[in-house]
């Protein structure tokens, strides 16, 4: 699935998600909200169920808008809404939460959205696929802020890339991995 393309006509968000694109955008609040009305999501409602298509559709004029930039940095203060549970000690177990997160805010949709592929602990990596149809930038920003918080103790400096041997969405693939790696 490339980016902003949901394959299942029918998948949904749920208004909570929506919501949090306005919350994270203050300095940006007017032209989100307005590119949010132009695609039928105005005034949302926690509780409610909205077009995934939609929304994406959304996202993809706000990229063209505000620029790759607003995706990272959007992903990164989505983080911030998140609540995985204080249970969570791990990068791995975080990825794990984060992929049912995901899909307790997503109807419609059978895929697994962020997959642990391998752990590397002598390379200081980890590596991580996701399947989803949100724009690359986004999910990294999103990775970036959960490596923040889970990252390994040793752990002083941190990286989130494209693997640069696999496809991903940004070249129109499926699905995108990236390479967790810390100092």
């Amino acid at each position: 699935m490339a980016q902003f393309v949901c394959f299942y006509p029918n998948a949904t968000v749920s208004g909570r998600v929506v919501n949090m694109l306005l919350k994270i955008a203050p300095l940006q609040h007017a032209p989100v909200y307005e590119t949010l009305q132009r695609h039928g999501l105005q005034n949302p409602h926690e509780e409610q169920w909205y077009s995934l298509q939609n929304y994406l559709n959304a996202y993809r004029e706000l990229s063209r808008q505000l620029g790759s930039y607003f995706l990272l940095n959007a992903g990164k203060q989505f983080f911030s809404f998140i609540r995985l549970g204080a249970e969570i000690q791990t990068l791995p177990d975080a990825v794990k939460a984060l992929n049912e997160w995901y899909k307790d805010q997503h109807r419609g949709e059978q895929l697994e959205y962020f997959q642990v592929q391998g752990v590397f602990p002598e390379r200081c990596e980890i590596q991580v696929l996701c399947q989803n149809p949100y724009p690359c930038y986004f999910d990294r920003g999103l990775l970036l802020a959960l490596t923040k918080k889970y990252r390994p103790e040793q752990a002083k400096f941190f990286n989130v890339e494209l693997h640069p041997n696999k496809p991903n969405r940004l070249m129109g693939s499926d699905e995108s991995t990236y390479i967790i790696s810390w100092v």
